[in-house]
């Protein structure tokens, strides 16, 4: 079965009063509403949680379960005291910066424990087999958070708690893989993971080659974790050809890895229609990607991924491309594409010249060699 995990106070909670364009605006309950109310429509959820705490949909052999909660005590598996007692304190008074591009309101710890228990569930659902795959439709968002601070419309790290809590609760020592497919690089769960061998991360993202930004081939993981950090940066405007190209990138390394599960950040963020990316990815892009992975994954890990909902920010095409995410694992028709555009009309045939992407394509070729020869060393 695939579990889809939600709780109504995600459509609810945290919202921030801010006119657009404020980054943290776009952050708001009806990212997880309008998914929500869009399973329904399509049939995938049956009705609201009220009272039950879980709903079988067996025509689509789907079950959507309503997580409970981390505790407080859990963040201190991944966050300092100094930042738990700062969302404390800035949720006592209902405002404030928390953080780069997150502000505080009134129920902020209490959604954000909430999310990180969403991602909680269902990674450790998947990871004890009572579920196959997993998607856990969960906010703020969690990627960005380090361990002594909020960045990034993200207070806690979802799936970095996540992990913590599985190694630590059902003694959990195997491989884990990460899979981040945001527009933008999950620098704090590399914070966390970078020096861990149990963990591989890994992400495609956009990247100003201009100016620099986190998230260079270079960052490949220190000490223990060398070789444990797989950065894919992309130019700003790339499209669906950069997945495929990322695919056929990482797939090796995944395949000699062996995880016993696959976590994908599951950003949706890198669509053209999104106001906060800057890449042009289509429903088509994401559909590839579900449909490697889901190949890939039967492959090393017994079919175990589990998603977790990032960044986002499109209400219309949010809840259709989870559709298209889903619709590949349980095998039903997807709704069809609303994101079809004329690609060379609007966009043009691209703005790079023939030597930029040489150029690129080369430092591609660089660092596959160089990880290959750690990969030989280490693993």
């Amino acid at each position: 079965m695939f579990e889809i995990i939600y709780h109504p106070l995600y459509g609810e909670l945290n919202e921030i009063e801010l006119p657009k364009p404020y980054f943290e605006s776009y952050e708001s309950p009806l990212r997880c509403k309008l998914v929500w109310e869009y399973l329904k429509k399509i049939g995938y959820a049956l009705r609201d949680f009220k009272r039950t705490e879980m709903q079988t949909n067996s025509q689509k052999n789907l079950v959507l379960k309503k997580p409970i909660p981390l505790k407080k005590d859990d963040l201190y598996l991944v966050h300092s005291k100094h930042h738990v007692e700062q969302v404390e304190k800035f949720t006592e008074d209902g405002c404030g910066q928390l953080g780069n591009l997150v502000r505080a309101t009134e129920d902020t710890m209490e959604i954000a424990l909430l999310s990180a228990g969403g991602a909680y569930e269902a990674i450790k659902d998947v990871y004890s087999k009572r579920n196959t795959q997993a998607f856990a439709i969960i906010r703020p968002p969690g990627h960005h958070a380090i361990p002594d601070a909020a960045d990034g419309l993200c207070v806690f790290n979802n799936i970095a708690l996540a992990i913590k809590k599985l190694r630590k609760e059902l003694a959990f020592k195997g491989r884990i893989a990460i899979v981040d497919i945001d527009a933008h690089y999950g620098n704090g769960i590399a914070n966390v993971f970078y020096e861990d061998p149990s963990v591989l991360y890994s992400s495609i993202h956009e990247f100003d080659f201009s100016m620099g930004d986190w998230g260079r081939f270079s960052e490949i993981g220190i000490g223990d974790g060398l070789g444990c950090n797989i950065s894919f940066p992309v130019r700003l405007n790339s499209g669906d050809e950069a997945i495929k190209k990322y695919c056929d990138f990482v797939e090796p390394f995944l395949v000699k890895y062996s995880p016993a599960i696959i976590i994908v950040a599951a950003g949706f963020d890198g669509h053209w229609a999104d106001p906060l990316g800057n890449l042009r990815y289509t429903s088509d892009g994401y559909r590839y990607f579900a449909q490697w992975l889901k190949k890939i994954a039967r492959t090393i890990c017994s079919d175990r991924v589990c998603f977790c909902l990032e960044g986002g920010y499109n209400l219309l095409m949010l809840p259709r491309l989870i559709e298209t995410i889903i619709s590949e694992f349980i095998n039903i028709k997807c709704s069809p594409p609303v994101d079809k555009i004329p690609y060379k009309s609007i966009f043009g045939y691209g703005s790079t010249s023939e030597y930029i992407d040489k150029h690129y394509n080369s430092q591609v070729d660089k660092i596959r060699k160089r990880l290959n020869r750690i990969w030989k060393l280490m693993h």
